[in-house]
């Protein structure tokens, strides 16, 4: 088989014209670690496209504003085992699928027939999906290219052997003759006869018996030989047979007896001459050819794939042990069949037609549903590759077939997946969340594995916690309310403060818990590290466990760097929890942050840095496992315990903060594990954990109006009490659809409060419609879980503000000021 020399299939080609589609759609490779490159035109596609590519990206504008021909020139230059997999990214459906579907393939090239078409707009995990099947489907391609080529080297071994077997008949040494008289069993040869059996030069020229003859051939082939004489006799005419002797010297070797038995007028026997013929050389031959049709026939029957070869009349001159599964009988009993029956028993008789192209020279290629003995469904791949004689003229075709159902289910599962996208976001229900993580749930577990873990150390003690503030809450509103049903005097604001103190606690936990269970990242910020570390220590003290120390070295002096405060929470926390289980007995954890100059990653160059440093006094590590800790999915924890994740989502972090990682380790010592965070030198405001401003005191309504859209009737009702007690006129919206019909009438309004998440519309859709025809509008959010906002840069505009849940009433009004003066 081919030894590939260079990396195959590992590369996804773009071609993307329109705006940053191109930069967009390489950016989500890139996060998947999937290698790509952007086109930015056809001729430079055609000429990019070689054995390391794996799949082409293509959208309708490429199609629409370019032209194709080099593209369909290289498709047609390829060799017939390649089919370069497409992904056409096509333009919102107008109609039908059926009918959409075969307008998008009709806009195509004919030589681009290994497509998948995906609509726009499409989710990233449909994309992702789509090229690791292009991707698996090309790899197959140069399998099965390297299988071929190992065929035809089986191939030429075998018409080897056969020629040097038809040289070794036509140029056979003649080893001596003999004449037997029959009926007085005398058996007459010459010097060469007499030397090939290790007789008696004189006795074989005076006669000797058939038995003495016999008498020096192999035990094994006595009976053979025996039955081969009695037949001739009986019928006389020719006469052949091959069996071992042994010669003067003592060796056996291989002979070829002809002969003619000639017969009386009754029928008898009278006469038998003949001629031995060494064909030692040619057993050696024949041996040598079974072998290489063995281990032919070895490889050929090993793959999955139906091979065949069929003649010019149509008959199937060799299968491979596959055919059995495609038609349902034994391999020996394919052989000689004729093609044309099977096809039509199996596919009807339109697939005729392929096989006399095919015998006239041309490739074919076609899929064609195939039936199955159990009978669900089978998609079939099929090839008919002409094959020529030295003469070049066509001596028949290869066959071949590749089930390729699972690739058409997969693109159809896609298609289904998009379908369900389509109809279901504006709905907002959760089968669209089901659908979408039933194809992604490998791929979030692994992303998300290092922050659940995280949590689950947590769980134990935010549920105490979290327990406790509901006790202060449920407690002190008990309290209050057995007070005034006995008619008892209780200082009802002692317990109202304390019911509010445990409830804005509880909320907290709650913001911080989300904070580590984010699934998507945040946007760089200018970042002081050691507020961070400070505002984590009690959650680090209660994942270490009562049995480790935590000691913090935070000098004042450290610089401000850019990075996610969110994902270097994860990774402090990822690092403190690996720290803590390489001391199971207990021990110290060291964090410390210092201001370095050190060179870049990869260069010369020097930088300046931030360093946080987490040491532990654990069982440490060998220099093997410091080479593989980065790598993802090695892991050193039992099975179960760990996925080998949480170094490598460390490592990338650092880099993609334009720093980097870096461990230093002595087994039963302990471990140092560095992050290097760069300087950040802009003035750009910091990232600060900081407390809400109080209300001002003076508010000042002006009669302005506040539409509130919300669909909990409670929390609506309290947003509107406390804002007619300040002055401000309301106007009440149930949900995302009836706030922006009241956005669309005449009525004055001078702010928008709106929940994120409602039926019908969210929040950011109804101001969206509403600043076209509003656009002094004002627009403040209100959110209970501001996941999907605080991940997207730029979803606070100009005149926008937002606000989390729970929150103060006097915090509300105090955001409102801050946003309409």
């Amino acid at each position: 088989m081919t030894k590939r020399l260079q990396p195959e299939g590992c590369k996804v080609l773009i071609s993307a014209p329109m705006g940053r589609d191109a930069e967009y759609l390489k950016n989500l490779l890139t996060e998947s670690k999937i290698e790509s490159s952007i086109m930015d035109s056809i001729p430079q596609l055609a000429a990019s496209i070689d054995n390391e590519s794996a799949a082409v990206i293509i959208t309708s504008e490429a199609i629409a504003t370019q032209d194709l021909s080099p593209l369909v020139e290289m498709l047609q230059a390829q060799p017939t085992w390649s089919d370069l997999p497409f992904i056409y990214l096509a333009p919102p459906r107008h109609s039908g699928p059926t009918n959409r579907q075969i307008t998008v393939l009709n806009l195509l090239p004919e030589k681009i027939s290994n497509v998948m078409v995906l609509e726009r707009p499409l989710s990233k995990e449909s994309l992702i999906s789509a090229v690791k099947w292009a991707v698996s489907a090309r790899n197959r391609q140069f399998t099965i290219r390297d299988q071929l080529e190992a065929l035809r080297q089986y191939a030429w071994q075998v018409r080897a052997s056969n020629e040097m077997v038809e040289l070794a008949l036509n140029s056979g040494a003649i080893l001596g003759t003999w004449v037997w008289q029959v009926q007085e069993d005398v058996v007459t040869g010459d010097e060469r006869f007499a030397n090939t059996f290790g007789l008696d030069m004189q006795q074989v020229k005076n006669g000797i018996p058939l038995s003495k003859y016999i008498e020096v051939v192999h035990p094994q082939d006595v009976n053979y030989l025996r039955g081969k004489i009695a037949d001739v006799l009986h019928r006389g005419g020719a006469y052949r047979a091959e069996y071992r002797v042994k010669d003067a010297k003592g060796h056996w070797r291989w002979i070829e007896a002809n002969g003619n038995c000639e017969l009386d007028a009754d029928g008898l026997a009278v006469r038998f001459p003949g001629l031995l013929i060494d064909i030692g050389e040619r057993k050696k031959i024949e041996e040598s050819l079974v072998r290489s049709q063995s281990e032919l026939r070895l490889v050929t029957d090993s793959l999955p794939v139906l091979i065949a070869f069929v003649d010019v009349h149509h008959c199937i001159q060799f299968v491979n042990k596959a055919a059995e599964h495609w038609f349902f009988k034994d391999s020996k009993d394919l052989v000689g069949a004729t093609l044309d029956v099977l096809m039509i028993e199996h596919l009807g008789d339109t697939t005729l037609q392929y096989i006399e192209k095919a015998l006239q020279g041309e490739s074919v290629q076609f899929q064609h549903p195939w039936p199955n003995i159990d009978h669900n469904r089978r998609e079939a791949k099929i090839r008919f590759l002409p094959r020529y004689t030295s003469t070049n003229e066509v001596d028949g075709f290869h066959l071949f077939v590749i089930d390729i159902t699972d690739s058409v289910l997969a693109e159809e599962v896609l298609q289904e997946s998009q379908l369900i996208l389509e109809q279901r976001v504006a709905e907002r229900t959760t089968a669209l969340e089901a659908a979408m993580n039933e194809r992604k749930q490998v791929e979030d577990a692994l992303r998300q594995s290092q922050k659940m873990e995280a949590v689950g150390q947590l769980t134990g003690g935010i549920a105490h916690d979290f327990n406790n503030l509901l006790q202060g809450i449920t407690g002190s509103l008990q309290v209050i309310k057995t007070g005034l049903e006995l008619g008892k005097s209780v200082n009802i604001e002692k317990y109202i403060d304390n019911a509010l103190e445990s409830a804005f606690r509880a909320a907290g936990l709650t913001h911080r818990l989300l904070a580590f269970s984010r699934r998507q990242p945040l946007d760089p910020k200018p970042v002081h590290i050691n507020p961070l570390i400070l505002s984590m220590e009690d959650l680090l003290i209660r994942t270490l466990g009562e049995n480790i120390d935590l000691h913090l070295n935070l000098p004042d002096d450290i610089w401000e760097t850019l990075c996610d405060a969110n994902q270097l929470e994860n990774a402090i926390l990822n690092l403190v929890i690996n720290a803590r289980d390489a001391m199971p007995n207990g021990g110290k954890l060291i964090i410390e942050t210092s201001n370095v100059i050190d060179n870049k990653f990869g260069s010369n160059e020097e930088a300046e840095f931030i360093k946080i440093s987490v040491s532990d006094t654990g069982v440490g590590m060998t220099p093997d496992v410091i080479e593989r800790a980065f790598e993802p999915f090695f892991t050193t924890k039992p099975q179960g315990e760990g996925t080998g994740l949480g170094l490598s989502m460390i490592y990338g972090f650092t880099r993609q903060s334009e720093g980097y990682s870096k461990i230093d380790s002595t087994p039963n010592q302990g471990t140092t594990i560095h992050l290097f965070l760069p300087h950040n030198q802009s003035v750009e405001e910091v990232t600060e954990i900081v407390e809400a401003a109080p209300a001002h005191d003076h508010v000042k309504a002006d009669g302005r109006v506040v539409l509130v859209v919300e669909d909990d009737e409670i929390v609506r009702g309290l947003v509107v009490e406390i804002l007619v007690e300040y002055g401000f006129t309301t106007i009440q919206a149930h949900d995302g659809p009836s706030g922006l019909e009241i956005l669309k009438s005449k009525e004055k309004i001078d702010l928008l409060v709106t929940d994120i998440g409602l039926p019908g519309l969210n929040g950011r859709q109804i101001a969206d419609a509403a600043l076209v025809e509003r656009s002094n509008l004002k627009v403040l959010f209100m959110t209970g879980y501001a996941e999907n906002a605080a991940s997207s840069s730029g979803f606070l505009r100009k005149g926008m503000a937002m606000i989390t849940k729970p929150f103060e009433m006097k915090a509300l009004i105090n955001r409102i000021n801050e946003l309409m003066y």
